[in-house]
Parts: C-alpha cells; sequence; structure tokens
C-alpha cells in the first residue's frame, strides 16, 4: 500500500515549468510544498555548499525533497568549457549529494536523470554522462542513507512548454509510443516514488520508450 503525501512537507527543488507543476501537485494531495531554486521561492544554489547549508538549517526537517535541478551543457565537444561542464555536473551531481548531506530528509529523496544517458546524442556527452551519473548517484545513496529511500525519474521528450511547437510536431516519432509526455505523466512516476514504501535505488524511466526506439 502507498503512503500518502498528505500533511507531509515537500522539498522540490527547481523553477522549471516541470518543477512548478510538481509543486502544485504535491500541494494538490495535502502537502506542504516548500520551492527552491536559484530564481523561484526559497533561494538555493546547489554549486554552493555554504547555501544549501543555509537553506537546510531555515527549513528544517521535511518528509521528501525533489530535485528536478538541471544545467545542460550542450553542444559539440570543441565548444564546451570547464565552467559549463562543472554547473551540470553540479546540478545534476554535486548538488545532489550536498543536498543529502545536510538536508534533514526522513523518508525519500527523488531525483531527475534522462533517457540521454541511456540513449547518447552528438554534441549530448555532457547531458548523456551526468543523466548516467544519476543512477549510480541513487544506488549508492540508497544504501548510504536507508532506511530512506533513494530514487530517480529518468523522463523523455515532455510538452513542459521549454519545447518549441515545430519540434514537438515530431518529437513522438522518437518514442514506441508514439507520443511526447506530459507534465502529469511525469508527476504520477514522481508521486509514485516518493509514495511507495518498498521502492528504493530505483530509476523509474518515464520516456515512451525512447531509449529503445
Amino acid at each position: 500500500m502507498s503512503d500518502s503525501v498528505q500533511n507531509t512537507r515537500v522539498v522540490v527543488v527547481g523553477g522549471s515549468h516541470l518543477g512548478r507543476h510538481l509543486s502544485e501537485s504535491f500541494a494538490a494531495l495535502g502537502a506542504e510544498v516548500i520551492t527552491a531554486s536559484p530564481r523561484h521561492g526559497e533561494h538555493l544554489d546547489l554549486s554552493d555548499e555554504a547555501g544549501v547549508e543555509r537553506f537546510a538549517a531555515k527549513i528544517g526537517e521535511v518528509d521528501h525533497l525533489v530535485s528536478t535541478a538541471a544545467m545542460p551543457a550542450n553542444g559539440p565537444l570543441g565548444d564546451l568549457g570547464a565552467e559549463g561542464i562543472r554547473r551540470a555536473f553540479d546540478a545534476k551531481v554535486v548538488g545532489p549529494l550536498l543536498l543529502a548531506k545536510h538536508l534533514r530528509v526522513t523518508r525519500s529523496m527523488t531525483f531527475f536523470s534522462g533517457f540521454a544517458a541511456w540513449r547518447p546524442q552528438r554534441h549530448r556527452t555532457v547531458m548523456a554522462a551526468t543523466n548516467g551519473a544519476v543512477k549510480f548517484l541513487v544506488e549508492a545513496l540508497a544504501v548510504e542513507l536507508a532506511p530512506v529511500r533513494v530514487n530517480a525519474v529518468s523522463p523523455g521528450i515532455v510538452d513542459s512548454g521549454v519545447w518549441p511547437p515545430e519540434f514537438l510536431a515530431t518529437a513522438g516519432d522518437r518514442a514506441l509510443t508514439g507520443t511526447v509526455g506530459r507534465p502529469d505523466d511525469i508527476a504520477q512516476a514522481v508521486l509514485y516514488a516518493v509514495t511507495n514504501p518498498f521502492v528504493t535505488g530505483a530509476v523509474l524511466h518515464v520516456d515512451g520508450g525512447a531509449r529503445f526506439a
């Protein structure tokens, strides 16, 4: 039987459209939601350990953490600089480690990977590497932090308001389902990861089978 998020405290890190959708979904289910990002909600820079520590002290104990944070560094490898690469790893790997270190989370943590790790593409090397690292991160943290559960959600292309319509018009052809995802599809997967008490160290693929297409 799944746990309920009603009357729990949930931190959602990331100011994207998807992050805001998740915050609204949790709030609609009766959770107290704390949002955090560099620009929305509580200020939080995942590359700044002192800032993460201050944030943790300010909000106190929480039941669940969900981080959608991402800072892609895409393009030909020859055009990428170390600073951009480090920012990408700060968002997907270093930042989650700092959150796990400093936040007092009592029940679950959910991080975001992405299908690019399972289907690498040209000019997406850093995206593939950072998303792939999340898989091993949640497995290791699940062992390290037990009985707190740690999982990841790995979306495919989602109509989250960031993709141009002309791209979305054909993006579904890249998935076995023939469709792109919706924010609600991702929210359902996150809710499953958060509320199922017997799931930890897992990556939930919500990509319409794009990693196989």
